[in-house]
């Protein structure tokens, strides 16, 4: 399966090029060949560092075709560094990173079927030719004439003549798995580049291309070198960019992405939050990993003894406010880790942090108690979500408390139940009542099973042969004659 995916990979790489930031560089000074305008000054130097922080170099070793840093900084116009990336200007058409050692023409397998390589291609270079300096190839400048298009050698062949995918070689003798990671690098760096120019409108349709990708590394990461005021407002401007986007299924991955950085980085609140809200807000899914990380980050938040109403107006500071669907998401997350505690905490501070718990605030809390057979306060929360909020619980929430009731035998408390609501004027479906009567039945409390199915009947409702079979005659042998017969007579009426 990671071979599939890292030979998805290879082929969306050649889309990535394509769609790297657009931006026209000038300079005053000529830059060394290879060089991305950007890094004009980090190279100004007479001593150079190594970007991975190894070593340094004096600024005459540059491009001397001598790989003296890991990470091919000092080489990116040669192919002397496997690590090292050049720059294409490609004045006219679209700048872009290609890996230095394209230079020697590296041939990767792109088409591939049950295992079988079918075609090879040659990996497209500058379309402006500069990476063919030394006069060895003469390239023509096709970038204004709609360069970039790769070309195409296809060589049909089998695993027969190639050998197995695991042990698969390019004409240079790089290993295959070599050559993906090199590839994941350029991919980072085309994603830098796209940020770096503001051209935020091409993030969803390059993460969506590179998805599987996404699963090993998060193309978000290099923000973390940014001071974390910069890297809010930079995620900030990012999100703006994202409301505009239609059809907003486009934003799935690139959402997942960020929540998946941010949730993973030393201050993940309240920038996931806000974060959240905008992937909630514009209709797309969390991955479910996010419910782990969200919980986890929010209970680190807490454990700092901040409270709920803190952490959640937090998110004024960067522009947003909190709204009942982050709340909601964030609730269920922490039940899905039991952690119904600290969800009741959220539930009950929504109100203070200006917003209002609707239903789905509840559904999720209740359940997670029913489960756990916590009545008591099963019971308080379902008082106050219709005293407090004027909220109208679900008929399947009250069909699931009702049941819980009766498994704990809290027949008592749950004809109270029933009771209160239909003074507050909800409707009570058979459901409930019928599972009420049923407890009753079984904690042999048959006056109590008599008076509920009285009641159900003035509702319309009738219930099963069966059971009121055993209510009249639970009553008749608790010597409540008078209460069987007027059930009895009841049930007749209605011609049952």
């Amino acid at each position: 399966m990671a071979v599939v995916s890292s030979i998805g990979l290879i082929s969306l790489v050649f889309f990535f090029s394509g769609i790297l930031f657009t931006r026209s560089s000038s300079s005053s000074s000529v830059l060394p060949i290879g060089i991305h305008p950007l890094d004009e000054k980090y190279f100004a130097s007479e001593v150079i560092n190594c970007k991975d922080g190894s070593k340094s170099f004096t600024r005459d070793r540059l491009n001397d075709d001598f790989c003296d840093c890991a990470d091919g900084t000092d080489e990116p116009g040669t192919s002397a560094c496997p690590a090292g990336k050049f720059y294409c200007r490609n004045v006219g058409s679209t700048p872009q990173f290609l890996f230095s050692s394209r230079n020697s023409r590296l041939f990767l397998p792109s088409v591939f079927l049950n295992g079988t390589i079918l075609s090879t291609h040659l990996i497209v270079d500058c379309c402006d030719g500069s990476d063919e300096y030394d006069d060895s190839v003469v390239c023509p400048n096709t970038c204004i004439m709609g360069g970039n298009v790769p070309y195409k050698m296809v060589n049909h062949a089998t695993t027969r003549d190639l050998g197995s995918v695991d042990t698969l070689k390019n004409r240079n003798g790089i290993k295959f798995e070599d050559s993906v990671q090199k590839l994941k690098g350029l991919l980072e760096d085309s994603f830098r580049a796209i940020v770096e120019a503001k051209a935020y409108e091409q993030i969803p349709d390059l993460l969506s291309a590179s998805k599987e990708s996404c699963l090993n590394s998060n193309p978000f990461s290099f923000l973390s070198s940014f001071t974390q005021i910069y890297r809010t407002q930079l995620i900030d401007d990012i999100l703006q960019s994202f409301i505009p986007v239609r059809p907003r299924s486009r934003l799935q991955v690139a959402y997942s992405c960020l929540l998946s950085y941010t949730l993973q980085s030393d201050s993940p609140l309240p920038l996931a939050l806000a974060i959240l809200q905008r992937t909630l807000r514009s209709g797309c899914v969390p991955v479910p990993q996010t419910r782990l990380l969200l919980s986890s980050s929010w209970l680190d938040g807490r454990r700092q003894s901040q409270s709920v109403c803190k952490i959640l107006l937090e998110m004024q500071s960067i522009g947003y406010n909190p709204d009942c669907g982050t709340c909601n998401y964030l609730i269920t997350s922490l039940c899905k880790v039991d952690q119904w505690k600290e969800a009741v905490q959220v539930l009950k501070s929504m109100a203070g942090a200006g917003c209002i718990p609707d239903l789905d605030s509840y559904v999720s809390v209740v359940d997670a108690m029913c489960e756990l057979r916590r009545t008591t306060d099963v019971a308080e929360l379902m008082r106050e979500m219709v005293t407090k909020f004027g909220l109208n619980p679900r008929q399947e929430m009250v069909v699931k408390v009702a049941a819980t009731l009766r498994l704990n035998k809290e027949i008592w408390r749950a004809v109270e139940m029933i009771e209160f609501l239909q003074r507050e004027g909800i409707h009570v479906t058979f459901e409930s009542y019928e599972s009420v009567v049923e407890g009753c039945l079984e904690c042999r409390e048959f006056v109590l099973a008599g008076k509920v199915v009285t009641e159900m009947t003035r509702r319309g409702y009738i219930p099963y042969i069966r059971v009121r079979q055993k209510v009249v005659d639970g009553l008749a042998g608790a010597g409540e004659w008078e209460l069987a017969y007027a059930v009895r007579q009841r049930l007749a009426e209605l011609n049952s």
